[in-house]
């Protein structure tokens, strides 16, 4: 997995490359994507998402058509669960303001930037937004 792929997001009871909180997120093979979308599919019972690491995040529908429900490029806030307040230091720098209480930050700042940290250090960080006035799991 390189921090610039597109990745499937599946639920985390399907096996895959990093799981997070809720998903697990696979390499999409762009070589064959049909088989892989179909595969994917078999394997756990849903048609999965498209994550591209710190720009969008996709939903397939029933069409096989791809449908932007986040794009993470003017986002600065976001509610992060880091889980162990250790992982704070990696989120830390990117942060302009950096609020914890349990194993929660209200972070702000680049939020696409953190995203991307996240796949490239392979950070176990949720990150939740709020966008169009609704709340999206990352």
């Amino acid at each position: 997995m390189t921090v610039w792929s597109p990745l499937w997001v599946v639920p985390s009871k399907c096996v895959g490359e990093f799981t997070v909180g809720p998903f697990t997120f696979i390499t999409i093979n762009a070589e064959d994507f049909a088989a892989d979308l179909l595969g994917l599919f078999s394997r756990c019972g849903v048609l999965p998402m498209i994550h591209v690491p710190g720009i969008a995040r996709f939903v397939i529908d029933r069409n096989l058509n791809a449908r932007l429900i986040a794009r993470l490029d003017n986002v600065n806030e976001a509610v992060v669960k880091v889980g162990s307040l250790g992982l704070v230091r990696y989120v830390f720098h990117l942060a302009s303001r950096l609020n914890c209480k349990g194993g929660e930050c209200i972070f702000r700042g680049d939020v696409s930037m953190l995203d991307i940290e996240r796949f490239r250090l392979r950070l176990p960080i949720v990150i939740k937004v709020r966008l169009n006035g609704k709340n999206l799991v990352l």
